[in-house]
C-alpha cells in the first residue's frame, strides 16, 4: 500500500512539474510556459529573481531580460550582469560589489561592420568616440604608435600611411612622424619633437641642442620677427667711432669687418640672424656717421674753394687794373 501511495505521489509531482514546461519532439521548447513562441522560450523563472550562474527572462516589455553572472535581485546594483537589450544591444554591467568583468577575445578578432563605437559614452558620433584618454603602449624602441592611412594615395611619391611613434633607443627620445608610400616603403621621418621640446624637420638628431627649431633644408616665411636689441649706442656722444685708416688695415689683414664672423665660422657654426643683424646695423650706423663727417668736411672744402675763387677773381681784377695803368 505504501509503495502504491509513493508511486502515485511521484507521478502526481512529475505531472505538476511537467505541466510548467513543454518539451515537444518538434517545434518550440518552453521552460516556465506552455506556449513557447521561439525554439527555446523562458518565462517567469523564479518569479523575477535570478539563479546562481543562471539565465533569467521576464515577461512584458522586451527591456526586461538578461543573463546574470552572480545571484541577486534584478535591480541590485552590486551584482555583475550581462544584459541583452533590443534598444542598446549587449551591455556588461560591472556592478559595485565584485571584481570587474572583462571581455577577452582568444584568437581571431572583433569586427564591427557598421555603426559607431563609443568608449566612456553612450552616444558616439564618430566611428570611434572616446570620452577620456587613449593609451597606446608597445615595449620596444618604437613605443606606442598611431597609424593614419589614405588608400587613395597610390603614387609612390606620396605618403599613403603616416605613423606617429614615441621613440627611444637608437631612434632618440622623441615623438616622430614617419611616412610610408603605397608599397609600404619607408619614406623617412618627417618631423621629430624631442623630449627636450626641440623640433626637428628633415632630420632625427642634432649636434647642438641649443636650437629649439632645427631644419635640414630651406625654410620660407612671409614674415619673421626676431626679438632683439638695437645698435643705437653708436649714436651716443661718447662712442668710439673706428678710424677709417685703422679699418682699412684690419680689412686688408683679416678679409672681413671687425666683430663680423668669418666665412669659415659661418659655415661651421651657422649664423645667428638676430646677432648678425645687430652687428650689420652697427656697421651701417658707423658708416652713416663717417658719411656725415665726410659731408661736413666736403662742405668746408667747398666753402674754402669758393673763398679762394673769390680771392683769385679779386686778384685777377687788380692785375688787370695795374696793366691798364702801365700802358
Amino acid at each position: 500500500m505504501k509503495k502504491i501511495i509513493l508511486i502515485s505521489l511521484s507521478l502526481l509531482t512529475g505531472k505538476l512539474l511537467f505541466a510548467q514546461n513543454t518539451f515537444p519532439t518538434s517545434g518550440n521548447v518552453g521552460i516556465g510556459t506552455l506556449s513557447p513562441t521561439a525554439k527555446i522560450s523562458f518565462n517567469n523563472v523564479n518569479d523575477g529573481a535570478d539563479t546562481p550562474d543562471g539565465i533569467t527572462w521576464y515577461n512584458g516589455s522586451p527591456l526586461n531580460y538578461g543573463i546574470y553572472r552572480t545571484p541577486g535581485a534584478w535591480l541590485a546594483p552590486a551584482y555583475q550582469q550581462m544584459r541583452l537589450q533590443w534598444d542598446t544591444g549587449i551591455i556588461l554591467d560591472p556592478g559595485t560589489g565584485y571584481e570587474k568583468s572583462y571581455v577577452d577575445i582568444m584568437g581571431g578578432g572583433l569586427r564591427i561592420t557598421s555603426g559607431n563605437v563609443g568608449i566612456g559614452m553612450t552616444t558616439p558620433t564618430q566611428k570611434l568616440s572616446v570620452a577620456g584618454n587613449i593609451l597606446s603602449s608597445v615595449g620596444s624602441n618604437e613605443g606606442g604608435a598611431l597609424w593614419l592611412e589614405n588608400s587613395f594615395k597610390t603614387d609612390n611619391n606620396l605618403a599613403q600611411r603616416w605613423a606617429i611613434y614615441n621613440m627611444t633607443g637608437g631612434y632618440g627620445n622623441s615623438l616622430q612622424f614617419w611616412s610610408y608610400n603605397h608599397d609600404n616603403t619607408i619614406m623617412g621621418p618627417r618631423l621629430v619633437i624631442g623630449d627636450n621640446g626641440n623640433v626637428l624637420i628633415g632630420k632625427t638628431g642634432q649636434s647642438n641642442t641649443s636650437y629649439i627649431l632645427d631644419v635640414n633644408g630651406k625654410a620660407r616665411a612671409n614674415e619673421i620677427v626676431v626679438n632683439t636689441s638695437g645698435a643705437d649706442f653708436v649714436f651716443d656722444p661718447g662712442y668710439n667711432l673706428p678710424d677709417l685708416t685703422e679699418l682699412e688695415q684690419f680689412v686688408k689683414a683679416n678679409k672681413h669687418l671687425p666683430e663680423i664672423p668669418t666665412a669659415q665660422q659661418m659655415v661651421e657654426n651657422g649664423v645667428n640672424l638676430g646677432e648678425l643683424n645687430i652687428k650689420l646695423l652697427q656697421k651701417v650706423e658707423e658708416l652713416t656717421l663717417h658719411l656725415i663727417e665726410k659731408e661736413k668736411q666736403l662742405r668746408n672744402q667747398e666753402n674754402k674753394v669758393i673763398q679762394l675763387e673769390s680771392k683769385l677773381a679779386q686778384q685777377e681784377k687788380t692785375i688787370q687794373e695795374i696793366l691798364k695803368k702801365i700802358k
